[in-house]
């Protein structure tokens, strides 16, 4: 669809009839859809409308999935769904995680498709944006205070800041993070006795269920937000253990 798409503007921008309407693109959005009739869209802005697939070129290419509707309802008792990845690897995702993976593949999938040069044709304006929204669950990739930093369209353009927004600190982001992670106890070459300990301190679990948890290979917590993460985190590493945390954690772990 979005190499067909991209096609299809390069000739309306080169064609004397239609080059007027088909400008330089500003942003290109792609907004899933899990309604009635699952679906993607692709959204082409060649103006200044602020607003995320809401441009001069609303609409401009739209594939359906309906296969995905027998998809979610499989999903389990607890919420959780399987899902297929870029690499093609199926796994299970919590009901808690199911947004942030969702959405996270549409978003993955623009900066390949960026990186692979299928946006190279196309003609861009300065600063042409990627973005991923949803208008029914409110998802929307990237925060407004990243835009510029890590969604430009050609990937030749240096990043740079584009929200007219004051910066906001990090800890203030880290509180607003809406996304769920699982963290995993690294223990390296701490003693079962001093891990299970700490696990215990962290935790507020028993000393037995400290010790099957590092045993176990399993999360020490799941489905937790970034400032839990970042109190355990804290709290493992003053110990000695280290800690791994799916899916990655962009922010400072102090």
């Amino acid at each position: 669809m979005v190499v067909d798409s991209v096609a299809r503007y390069v000739r309306k921008h080169a064609a004397p009839a239609t080059a007027a309407g088909f400008g330089p693109v500003t942003r290109i959005d792609l907004e899933p859809y899990l309604g009635e009739v699952p679906s993607v869209t692709l959204h082409f802005d060649a103006g200044t409308n602020p607003w995320p697939g809401d441009g001069s070129h609303r609409c401009f290419a739209t594939l359906e999935i309906p296969e995905w509707t027998a998809e979610f309802d499989a999903k389990g008792v607890d919420g959780a769904i399987r899902i297929t990845d870029l690499e093609g690897t199926d796994r299970t995702v919590s009901e808690a995680k199911f947004d942030q993976v969702f959405h996270g593949f549409f978003v993955d999938a623009l900066r390949l498709l960026r990186d692979e040069g299928a946006f190279d044709p196309l003609p861009k304006a300065p600063g042409c944006e990627l973005g991923v929204m949803c208008f029914e669950c409110g998802w929307y990739w990237p925060d407004e205070q990243d835009r510029g930093m890590e969604n430009l369209a050609d990937p030749r353009e240096p990043p740079r800041r584009l929200s007219a927004e004051a910066p906001v600190s990090e800890a203030e982001r880290v509180a607003a993070d809406a996304n769920a992670y699982d963290v995993w106890a690294d223990v390296g070459a701490v003693s079962p006795a001093k891990s299970a300990a700490a696990i215990h301190s962290a935790l507020g679990v028993a000393l037995p269920a400290a010790r099957d948890l590092i045993t176990s290979g399993q999360p020490v917590a799941r489905d937790v937000k970034a400032t839990e993460v970042r109190r355990l985190a804290q709290a493992l590493r003053r110990a000695g253990v280290a800690v791994v945390v799916e899916p990655r954690f962009r922010w400072t772990l102090d």
